[in-house]
């Protein structure tokens, strides 16, 4: 058996054009903004946040999540508070970092 550095199901980096999406079961708004970014014609990672692999590489790139949904662009990582309005809308400032994706 050979030697594998593969130390848990999370990449160090977010594949493809940078967007992670983390979530857990359950989650309302986990679901809106996967169906939000698939309109935005946004590829993503999903990655859940009930896989103790998933936090360990949060913490360890120093990333506090403390609820679902969070999402990675580009090595930066937006909480719920940051995504989403207090009436469960996205944010327009949000929004526009889209436009230009």
């Amino acid at each position: 058996m050979g030697f594998s550095n593969d130390f848990g199901s999370s990449p160090a980096h977010p594949r493809a054009n940078g967007v992670v999406l983390y979530t857990t079961s359950g989650c309302t708004r986990c679901g809106m903004l996967k169906e939000w970014l698939k309109n935005k014609n946004t590829f993503f990672e999903e990655k859940n946040l009930e896989d103790s692999d998933v936090m360990t590489d949060l913490v360890m790139r120093d990333f506090v999540v403390m609820s679902a949904p969070a999402l990675e662009i580009n090595g930066e990582v937006y909480t719920d508070s940051q995504i989403f309005e207090t009436n469960g809308l996205i944010k327009p400032t949000f929004q526009k970092m889209f436009e230009v994706m």
